[in-house]
């Protein structure tokens, strides 16, 4: 894990590459648990990506498809959208993160409980939810 110092906030660390799908190299998340605050900041860090609140939640975008909800089912939580392959690969990498219950969990949907990941953890999760709704891969360098 590299880590780079950043005027009063200490040290932030530098979202380390996973063999999985790679990193974001601009992706410098100023935390080292994750905490909704640290998930937004990685959630926003993957270009173009949108923020919109919705029933006291919050939906993170790409091309107006869904990627991600902070706060759902509560507060500590969150949903990926994966493709159901991402999701068997990651569910068995991952603790913290669980299928949604009935159809939407077979279907990709996948629970992300905060406390139990970091955000390097979370990096290559959030990156294959981010393609899967059609982030450009191309602006991803």
């Amino acid at each position: 894990m590299e880590r780079q110092a950043f005027g009063g906030f200490g040290t932030r660390r530098l979202v380390s590459s996973m063999a999985i799908v790679g990193a974001h190299p601009r992706s410098f998340v100023p935390f080292d648990d994750m905490t909704p605050e640290a998930f937004r900041t990685l959630a926003l860090s993957f270009p173009r990506a949108q923020e919109r609140p919705i029933l006291g939640s919050q939906e993170f975008r790409i091309k107006d498809k869904v990627f991600a909800t902070l706060g759902w089912p509560e507060a500590g939580w969150a949903v990926i959208k994966l493709a159901p392959a991402d999701q068997s690969r990651f569910l068995g990498a991952c603790e913290g993160l669980s299928p949604e219950p009935g159809g939407r969990g077979k279907r990709g949907v996948t629970r992300v409980r905060l406390a139990a990941l970091d955000p390097d953890r979370l990096t290559p999760v959030l990156k294959a939810a981010w393609i899967q709704a059609g982030g450009p891969v191309a602006d991803y360098a």
